[in-house]
């Protein structure tokens, strides 16, 4: 592979992935009977997958933090091309 060149999304510069993750959390945590708050849904912003598993997951779930971090990296990647490209940053371009 030839990498000419690499844009990173700083914060939803390019693309809004705010509701993605949060859409991911909902879905990997819903086999688990969790239903996260918007408090548990707020603290995940800019926190490792862990942190923010570890954190919405009840202690005596705490065994399933790979498995629901990991559910919800599958399920962002799985819809992460339904993301639209936000409008000001391709005038930009």
């Amino acid at each position: 592979m030839n990498i000419q060149g690499l844009v990173y999304d700083l914060d939803g510069t390019i693309i809004d992935t705010e509701k993605l993750h949060e859409d991911g959390w909902i879905h990997a945590l819903a086999p688990h009977g969790v239903t996260p708050t918007g408090d548990m849904l707020l603290y995940q912003k800019g926190r490792s997958g862990d942190a923010a598993a570890k954190y919405m997951l009840p202690i005596d779930l705490h065994h399933l933090v790979d498995q629901v971090r990991e559910a919800k990296a599958a399920y962002v990647m799985e819809h992460l091309g339904e993301v639209p490209i936000l409008g000001n940053f391709e005038q930009a371009y």
